[in-house]
């Protein structure tokens, strides 16, 4: 069993603010743990705050529930005791988990696949069907698994790969064609592309020593596109589509160890995107646009989060967080951010 955490970016608190129901939520939470009614024994559960941590957690239980039943197809082997009249137990037999063949591609080796599983994982299978990539698709793998598990446009993995007008979007489409081909990406309607398999996109990113170049490359993309998206006269852009831009800036800079993004990308997101978010009355895409602000600044080390630049940011960021809840009318949440902004200066 899998529950959403308290840090999630939809938080169960913003989406529910009645309390009697927020007690029968808590109350139901607690009865799902339970094995029983009457139980005290929790079942196996975990929780996750982002999509990519239910992916770490999804790959981490089935490696768990594929130990347990080749434990138990040994033990069905096992030869019984002469006088036993029961049965033996055929052993489970191993499979590839749903919509593998869609995401591995490689339809004509699934059968002997299939049988190698039990000593292979499936990164193993990930690898496999990334093998004899070219450089150019395999950077645009890297590029594609640094924004979110959402559709991105083919001009994002364009301005990835090629520095300032050395665009060349045909050799770009060829490789994005590769990798759609192989079963890794797929197509979407509007001529975007994404993951066809989430642990596809678990495998493919890197949160940690992935390329700079490819990561300053995607803050400027991101930037322009915020900046052309929220500029004055913009309004009538459709609100849904700056949600995708959010969750490709929250993607990114978890994969920014040295917050080399700040600037201009997430400095301009904190100050100006989120004022132009405000007047647009986009409360939550205020709050996602924060919460991708809040991650940079939960990765610095103590002794940054203390420097006076980094200080002030971090006390502009918790009184900005108490400007959504105060403008839904949840004063109390508005109190101890603005409380914690007061307590920085």
């Amino acid at each position: 069993m899998f529950l959403m955490g308290d840090d999630h970016l939809v938080r169960w608190f913003d989406v529910e603010t009645d309390p009697a129901k927020m007690a029968k939520l808590n109350a139901f939470r607690e009865r799902a743990k339970r094995i029983g009614p009457d139980s005290q024994v929790h079942r196996v559960y975990a929780t996750f705050d982002s999509l990519e941590d239910f992916a770490v957690k999804a790959v981490q239980a089935v490696a768990e529930l594929r130990r347990y039943l080749d434990k138990r197809a040994e033990s069905s082997t096992q030869p019984l005791p002469v006088h036993s009249t029961s049965a033996p137990i055929p052993p489970i037999p191993h499979e590839l988990p749903p919509a593998a063949d869609e995401f591995f591609g490689r339809q004509g080796e699934l059968e002997r696949l299939i049988q190698r599983l039990p000593e292979h994982t499936l990164e193993w299978l990930f690898e496999r069907s990334v093998r004899g990539l070219n450089d150019v698709a395999t950077r645009v793998l890297a590029a594609a698994g640094l924004l979110a598990h959402a559709p991105f446009p083919v001009q994002a993995i364009d301005a990835a790969l090629h520095n300032g007008a050395n665009h060349d979007e045909k050799a770009t489409r060829q490789a994005l064609r590769t990798l759609v081909q192989r079963g890794l990406l797929r197509l979407t309607d509007d001529d975007r592309r994404q993951f066809t398999h989430v642990l596809g996109y678990r495998f493919a990113r890197k949160e940690t020593g992935s390329d700079p170049e490819l990561r300053m490359r995607l803050r400027n993309w991101l930037h322009e596109q915020l900046a052309r998206a929220l500029a004055v006269g913009a309004e009538k852009s459709e609100p849904a589509s700056i949600i995708p831009l959010l969750e490709h800036l929250s993607a990114l800079v978890r994969a920014d160890e040295e917050q080399s993004l700040w600037k201009p990308l997430v400095e301009d997101t904190l100050y100006d995107f989120t004022d132009r978010l405000t007047a647009l009355g986009r409360l939550g895409q205020v709050r996602l646009a924060l919460d991708a602000c809040r991650r940079v600044v939960r990765s610095l080390s103590r002794r940054t989060m203390e420097e006076p630049d980094w200080l002030r940011e971090r006390c502009a960021l918790a009184a900005f967080q108490g400007n959504v809840p105060q403008a839904q009318g949840d004063l109390m949440a508005a109190r101890n951010s603005y409380q914690q902004s007061l307590e920085m200066m």
